[in-house]
């Protein structure tokens, strides 16, 4: 069974439609991130996008930890707080109030990314997007693919994960300890 979540009702509407439309079944619910009405080790798989910065932090990943089954896996794609760029647009979006001060705080860091993989066996995290912010511009000027693989290099010369804009993180094979139950 297929349990998705978000905060937007509506989104979940649209996402029922489709799914049903493809004829698949999916459950949805709008719950609270921080406490979730789901029973303990009651899924596989928890995946998340976009939505680290929308919790407090101990109390999103210790609900990550409670409804994920022993050898469950956890696949997370968010943005990456490092990057002065996107820090400075961020803000600047606070300021114009289309972002609230409680995500700046939140948005995830290298030391959130660590301790979502604790308790995982295999923790794998990537890293991209570093001149994200100059995409659409070079991609005016030298194509769609060429700007694509320009960024992917750059990525690569640079060391991406310090100065990333967006993460992928896949840990599996969670092992349940007793403070997770």
């Amino acid at each position: 069974m297929v349990t998705a979540t978000d905060i937007s009702p509506n989104a979940l509407k649209l996402l029922k439609q489709r799914i049903v439309k493809a004829g698949w079944h999916v459950n949805t619910q709008v719950p609270d991130m921080e406490s979730l009405p789901f029973e303990d080790a009651s899924f596989d798989l928890v995946s998340c996008a976009g939505s680290l910065s929308y919790g407090e932090p101990g109390r999103v990943n210790s609900e990550i930890r409670r409804v994920l089954r022993s050898g469950g896996t956890l696949i997370c794609v968010d943005s990456l707080n490092h990057n002065p760029v996107y820090r400075i647009n961020r803000w600047l979006h606070y300021l114009r109030g289309n972002r609230s001060k409680s995500t700046l705080k939140r948005m995830p860091d290298l030391a959130r990314i660590n301790t979502l993989g604790d308790g995982f066996s295999n923790v794998n995290a990537y890293y991209f997007g570093a001149f994200g912010f100059a995409m659409p511009v070079l991609a005016r000027l030298l194509g769609d693919g060429i700007a694509q693989a320009a960024s992917d290099r750059v990525d690569q010369l640079i060391g991406v994960k310090r100065l990333a804009f967006k993460f992928v993180l896949v840990a599996q094979g969670f092992a349940r300890a007793a403070s997770y139950v």
